[in-house]
């Protein structure tokens, strides 16, 4: 059994960012089906209206960048810390064979 006992701050930054802009796309692209959507449908199903802006796109993508990397930054300053404590994350490593196809 293999023990993770620290997490490389930047490159589990560098991750969440890239989490938070699929996030911020999928958003938007939810967003971009609402704005489609005719606005009695849109207040029946009680949301606000959408209309899609460039600063809208922008600012919800660039948002969940941010969100997600200093996410990602507290979470590996903290389990940094906490694994000193109490111990890593064990992993149990099988190999497997791989048959060849004949």
């Amino acid at each position: 059994m293999q023990e993770i006992k620290k997490l490389g701050i930047l490159s589990v930054t560098r991750i969440s960012l890239l989490f938070g802009a699929a996030s911020g796309i999928l958003a938007i692209l939810y967003l971009g089906v609402l704005s489609r959507l005719p606005i009695d449908t849109i207040t029946a199903m009680g949301l606000p209206s959408v209309t899609l802006s460039a600063t809208l796109i922008l600012t919800t993508i660039l948002w969940s960048v941010v969100m997600y990397g200093i996410g990602g930054l507290i979470v590996a300053l903290l389990y940094n810390l906490f694994s000193k404590w109490v111990g890593g994350v064990k992993i149990d490593f099988t190999q497997t064979s791989v048959k060849k196809k004949k």
